[in-house]
């Protein structure tokens, strides 16, 4: 029974959906990729990093196969990333992939920790196959670059097809350190904020979270964004099943936290976690009637940490407070180098022992020599200063003892000391932003000015564009004054975070950065942090100056023959403005962040939008437009018995104008476009073909849709040797291209079988036969569509118009108006080594960056780029904060506090100690030669427990 709806409900969605606003999406035109069970980005990432193990011997065997597999998941890459945004694309699918290298050479190191760390690994293999953690590690690590490259969103799509797969949730923007290993893995949970060291392993039901969250000042319901919430893992962490670390808490390294423990506070280097006081059960019974009820009661659960650097101080303070623990630890680190050393102290313990089994004296009159002690017993009147007389050796062999177990843990003071900065690194922001007026130069003139004051007798200089470039490294003043002068800002949005990144690898020991940038954004900080905690000195110097009242275009978007602009008010009060494209003049007027899309007909051959009037920042004020001469595209189909799917696809498409005729019939040369579809043989003329040639040599193009009997006339047009029909085939991709890139292609019940006999083949079927076919011919096109009509599922498909859209645009060679209009810092792409007019200069290759503003023309086509960037129209930047900047460096020396040892002044003083007992020994006469040679040794130990400390 098949079931109709009869409601009314559709119509109150459809008015729901029309209403949707931003942030709903609200382009129709966007495409996002599918989310089943087979992503192809997963399979190809996996083939590509470990090609042996997944089947693909000829990524082993053939570079080339490795060139077409990128190209294929740059593909992916792409139309992942598209629906989320429209700039810098093509760039952050190139950044991702340049990292794959260094992504397998982790990964491998992953796979290591997990052999070494799971005693049930047999094999690399077994793990690359088969165990969950490490997939999941493997798409966190890709997932991460995305993210990082300015793509999070689809990075986070490809995050939680992992977590789909293994039960692993770990956000892409947790930053995770080498050798990282997770264990069985399900219900593992890793926050965007948290980071993980080197070394590391979790198990199951691990949660590195977040404790509490923070509201957004002044909305309702809103939490606040991105700040951290997650905790820091160190090295050579072990974190047990069910353990749960939330909040910005610190663990240390060398840390081993038990299953199931519970924490949300520091934890220090070399400390062992666990619950102390397991949960005990108890059994109630309650009788009523005739059945019996237990009841079970568990007691608190207590969790405790414990230190266990050294065997000694495990077994002394294993039962002592956590917070009397942490201030023993403080104290003794203010003060000693090396606490363990006061382990020492235990020598005491057989020398105390010693004087207590010693036999006490007894006292024996000898008349004849009582004179010599009369003095002594006039003092009989102080016993306890008699007592200490009697001990000052025990005394003073404690004393030594305690010396030189002082000297052993390393006492130092603190003391101010003069440090020199050697080297300069400098980072000069070269970002649009930086373009905006100020009141006598701009703020990237200001930046240069300041950089050579800021530079030292060795520098580096980084230049923060779309993409960072150490521009200099190492070099003297002069050099770095002519490496400034030559910098020039452009106006492309720009990667001050991977600048800075690169400037903290460039930097030397005792190197200090210097930013000088207008700090547009936060991205940045993250990178300063990462500097300044591996030692870095790092300066920030803001230009902010002018763009207090800016307007711009900040995004466009194109539908047909028409074009959206999406213009923004940065200011603090209400602007009245004029936006005119071509002939076309509209006024809008925007509150202060205000927002707004003016849409205007494209004007044919191209042009510009232009705001007006200009402000301090005039590069957002001119979007450039490229567009086809002709409105329209005119294409004639050609059948005897007409395709409805076809023709229905064909009619949809805005800018076609499509015409239908049956053969035989006489036609003019002057479509852009002709399609051949079951097309009866004997009522083909001749010259229908050969007006389909003439159109081809005019710069225009065919296409032909296979039939079962296709005519002989078609000749050279077919770009196949057809040999009979065939069913059911498996299909498989070829060349990637743009005409097919994003389609799911499903196999038809028929197709013509050949072989292919010019062009370059799409889509085929396993046994070779092309299904999509195309070839160049001259100035024109040929297309070849190898299923057979009534037999295609591929016409029930959503993607049907959507391929023949493009298939038109390709025969007319006629590009789409969004790929004709870019944004700078993207690139055009080309097979051969390509010569393009930009706006000033003349650039050659197969990959042309676009740095500037203005009409690009080359390989047959005109492209208008613009600055489309809301980040860098938002030039009116706040000032950079005092916790931001409170490294800010003014001189080329800075105080800083260091240790000073004091080690060869207590080792001095033990032995003056040991002189004064070797004294006291003569004095008594004692074992006089023995004591001796024993206080030598020990004189000797305490000098040398002196050393040096750096």
């Amino acid at each position: 029974m098949n079931y109709r709806y009869g409601g009314n409900a559709h119509k109150e969605l459809h008015t729901s959906i029309q209403a949707d606003e931003e942030p709903f999406p609200t382009s129709v035109s966007v495409c996002f990729p599918e989310r089943d069970q087979r992503r192809g980005e997963i399979e190809l990432i996996q083939r590509l990093l470990f090609p042996t193990c997944w089947n693909a011997p000829e990524l082993v065997r053939d570079e080339l196969a490795i060139v077409d597999s990128l190209d294929e998941l740059g593909s992916l890459f792409h139309a992942g990333v598209c629906p989320y945004t429209s700039s810098n694309t093509d760039e952050i699918v190139t950044s991702v992939l340049d990292t794959l290298p260094q992504l397998r050479e982790t990964l491998k190191k992953d796979v290591e920790a997990a052999y070494k760390g799971d005693p049930a690994a047999k094999s690399y293999t077994e793990i690359i196959r088969s165990y969950p953690g490490f997939l999941a590690i493997a798409m966190q690590r890709i997932a991460h670059v995305l993210y990082t490259a300015g793509a999070p969103e689809y990075a986070r799509e490809l995050t939680e097809y992992a977590k789909t797969q293994t039960g692993i949730d770990i956000h892409p923007g947790a930053e995770i350190g080498e050798h990282f290993f997770i264990d069985h893995g399900n219900g593992v949970v890793i926050g965007e904020t948290a980071t993980v060291g080197r070394w590391v392993r979790l198990y199951q039901d691990v949660t590195l979270g977040a404790l509490h969250f923070k509201e957004q000042e002044g909305e309702a319901h809103k939490l606040k964004k991105d700040y951290k919430r997650h905790p820091n893992i160190g090295n050579h962490v072990v974190i047990g099943a069910g353990t749960k670390v939330l909040g910005p808490v610190n663990v240390g390294d060398h840390v081993s936290i038990g299953a199931n423990s519970w924490i949300t506070e520091d934890i220090p280097d070399h400390t062992k976690v666990y619950i102390s006081n397991h949960p005990t059960q108890e059994r109630k019974q309650n009788r009523q009637g005739n059945q019996t009820h237990w009841f079970l009661y568990c007691n608190p659960v207590e969790v405790r940490w414990v230190r266990f650097s050294s065997a000694s101080f495990h077994s002394v303070f294993r039962k002592t407070n956590t917070h009397c623990r942490n201030l023993f630890d403080m104290v003794l680190d203010d003060f000693l180098l090396s606490p363990i050393g006061l382990g020492a102290l235990l020598a005491a313990v057989p020398v105390v022992y010693l004087y207590l089994i010693q036999p006490d004296p007894q006292e024996i009159e000898l008349p004849t020599v009582r004179f010599i002690f009369e003095e002594e017993e006039q003092d009989s009147s102080r016993p306890l200063f008699d007592r200490l007389r009697r001990n000052t050796l025990l005394l003073l062999q404690l004393l030594i003892i305690v010396i030189l177990a002082i000297a052993l843990a390393g006492p130092y003071i603190s003391v101010a000391q003069s440090q020199t900065v050697s080297e300069t690194v400098l980072v000069i922001d070269g970002s649009a932003s930086m373009l905006t007026e100020t009141s006598d130069s701009t703020r990237f003139e200001q930046a240069v000015s300041e950089a050579k004051q800021s530079s030292t007798g060795t520098n580096s200089i980084v230049y923060a564009g779309n993409r960072p470039k150490v521009v200099l490294q190492t070099g003297t003043p002069s050099e770095t004054a002519t490496a400034l002068d030559g910098l020039q800002a452009r106006p492309v949005p720009a990667n001050l975070q991977a600048a800075i990144t690169q400037a903290t690898a460039v930097a030397g020991e005792n190197a200090r950065i210097v930013v000088l940038s207008d700090f547009a954004g936060n991205r940045w900080v993250e990178a300063v942090r990462s500097a300044r905690a591996q030692g870095l000195q790092v300066s920030l110097e803001q230009f902010n100056d002018g763009g207090e009242a800016n307007i711009g275009f900040i995004s466009q978007s194109f539908s047909g023959q028409n074009i959206t602009y999406t213009i923004k008010n940065f200011g603090s009060s209400t602007v009245t403005s004029t936006v005119s494209v071509g002939n076309s003049t509209k006024r809008v007027r925007l509150s202060p962040d205000g927002i707004t899309d003016m849409t205007f007909r494209a004007p044919p051959g191209g042009g510009r939008a232009e705001l007006r009037p200009t402000d301090s920042f005039a590069e957002d004020n001119i979007a450039y437009v490229s567009a086809p001469t002709q409105d329209t595209v005119d294409v004639l189909l050609l059948s005897n018995d007409p395709n409805r799917y076809l023709q229905t696809a064909l009619s949809v498409i805005d800018v076609v104008s499509l015409s239908v005729r049956e053969p035989p019939t006489s036609i003019r040369p002057d479509y852009d476009v002709i399609l051949y579809s079951d097309v009866a043989p004997e009522r083909l003329l001749d010259g229908s073909v050969e007006t389909g040639r003439d159109i081809v040599s005019n710069g225009g193009g065919v296409g032909i849709v296979a039939q079962e009997s296709p005519p002989t006339s078609y000749q050279d047009l077919l770009l196949i040797n057809p040999e009979g029909t065939a069913a059911n085939p498996t299909v498989v991709r070829g060349r990637s291209s743009p005409l097919t890139e994003q389609i799911e292609f499903p196999p038809p019940e028929q197709y013509l079988r050949g072989s292919l006999t010019n062009g370059q083949t799409h889509i085929a079927t396993s046994s070779g036969s092309p299904l999509i076919a195309t070839a160049e011919r001259g100035q024109g096109r040929i297309l070849y569509y190898g299923s057979l009509a009534d037999s295609d599922p591929f016409r029930f498909n959503y993607q049907y118009p959507v391929f023949w859209k493009r298939a038109v645009f390709y025969l007319a060679g006629r590009a789409q108006t969004s790929s004709l209009n870019r944004e700078t810092g993207e690139r055009l792409q080309y097979e051969n080594t390509t010569t393009v007019e930009g706006p000033t200069t003349t650039l050659t290759g197969q990959t042309i960056s676009l740095q500037e503003t203005g009409i690009y023309r080359g390989g047959g086509k005109t492209y208008a780029v613009s600055l489309m960037s809301e980040s860098e129209s938002a030039v009116d930047t706040a000032s950079v904060s005092e916790t931001q900047a409170s490294e800010s460096l003014e001189t080329r020396q800075e105080e800083t506090v260091v240790s000073r040892p004091l080690t060869w002044v207590v080792a001095l003083l033990g032995g003056a100690i040991g002189l004064l007992e070797v004294g006291l020994l003569r004095r008594r006469g004692d074992l006089w030669w023995l004591c001796c040679f024993i206080h030598s040794l020990q004189l000797g130990c305490g000098f040398l427990t002196y050393r040096p400390h750096s």
